[in-house]
């Protein structure tokens, strides 16, 4: 089961689209995450969070629409899109696609791009979207889909990344390791429209962007 969970990041840093996204099973919001999901034209099933970005008439005609909501206070040590998150794992939700996630305050899109590689969440498989860059966490082999000049970045998350092998990337790895801290995984390049990753040990996000400039 496919899920789409929208978060309440800045609306500029949306996918053009909700068309461009693909269909999916059921849409949670993050709060705030509404009002990102109408602006894609795209109707939640699931709001959760503290509500605390919607207004009582708003509440009402989501509710008359079939929509389920999750409050949680004000109050506490997880984010909305954590709670999203926790709830997808709850419900048996084996991939999702995370929009509004990025842009705005920095804070906020270094802790959700961390998000991804919590082991809470390693039993999705997840991808996190921006307008122009996709971000997965990677703990055994992944393949992007691009084209060729695109950006491909490996960052490390765990303290070593080992035996990392690519294939279609102009600055290749054959059993190499990166480190958490240096940059050398920064800035690859798609030869063709597919390039394919894998490691034998370690935790890394591979962010694929477009051309650098």
């Amino acid at each position: 089961m496919h899920c789409l969970v929208i978060a309440g990041g800045v609306a500029d840093d949306l996918p053009a689209d909700g068309k461009s996204l693909g269909r999916s099973d059921v849409i949670v919001c993050a709060d705030g995450g509404v009002h990102n999901a109408h602006r894609l034209g795209l109707q939640p099933d699931v709001v959760i969070g503290d509500l605390d970005s919607l207004g009582d008439e708003e509440r009402e005609q989501l509710q008359t629409a079939g929509c389920r909501f999750f409050v949680h206070p004000a109050e506490k040590n997880e984010t909305d899109l954590e709670l999203a998150l926790l709830w997808c794992v709850q419900a048996g939700i084996s991939t999702a696609t995370v929009i509004g996630a990025l842009g705005g305050r920095p804070d906020h899109a270094v802790a959700n791009l961390l998000l991804l590689t919590d082991p809470r969440f390693a039993t999705m498989q997840l991808c996190l979207r921006s307008r122009e860059w996709e971000v997965w966490p990677v703990r055994s082999e992944v393949t992007i889909t691009g084209l060729a000049g695109d950006t491909v970045s490996l960052i490390p998350i765990s303290a070593a990344v080992d035996g990392i092998h690519t294939q279609g990337l102009a600055y290749p790895l054959h059993g190499e390791s990166l480190l958490r801290g240096p940059a050398r995984g920064v800035s690859n390049v798609m030869l063709n429209t597919v390039a394919h990753l894998h490691i034998e040990s370690g935790l890394l996000l591979v962010m694929h962007g477009p051309p650098q400039n």
